[in-house]
């Protein structure tokens, strides 16, 4: 049985994820592309996304100071690093723990934000 605090984090996943399904279907009514084409391209976006959100929110973990290409004051490219770089190796993977670790985690935390931070005056209704 779930307590007062799960419920109302299942509820509010549930309805950010209603939310998302809604964003994702104005997405593909926008992209006007053979069926078997969408969900790559849907995929893309969200790769898109990620790599930004993770990039503007860590930048040294998953962006260290000379892997991007940046412009120099004369406007000159100074090149980042490239695949087959042999210090490529200096990119940190994504993940480094057990994904269920990670995921509990992750849950718990979103679960205490949605219950003091984060709540909204009418989730109790739905407990």
């Amino acid at each position: 049985m779930l307590d007062d605090r799960r419920r109302i984090f299942n509820y509010r996943l549930a309805r950010a994820r209603r939310i998302i399904e809604n964003r994702f279907g104005v997405l593909k009514a926008k992209i006007n592309l053979k069926p078997d084409r969408i969900e790559d391209v849907v995929f893309a976006c969200c790769v898109l996304h990620n790599n930004y959100f993770l990039r503007r929110n860590s930048p040294d973990k998953y962006t260290p100071q000379g892997s991007l290409d940046v412009e120099d004051e004369d406007h000159d490219v100074q090149e980042g690093l490239r695949a087959g770089d042999t210090n490529i190796a200096a990119m940190r993977p994504c993940a480094t723990k057990n994904a269920t670790d990670q995921a509990k985690e992750t849950r718990d935390a979103f679960t205490e934000y949605f219950n003091t931070t984060g709540a909204v005056s009418w989730q109790n209704k739905f407990v």
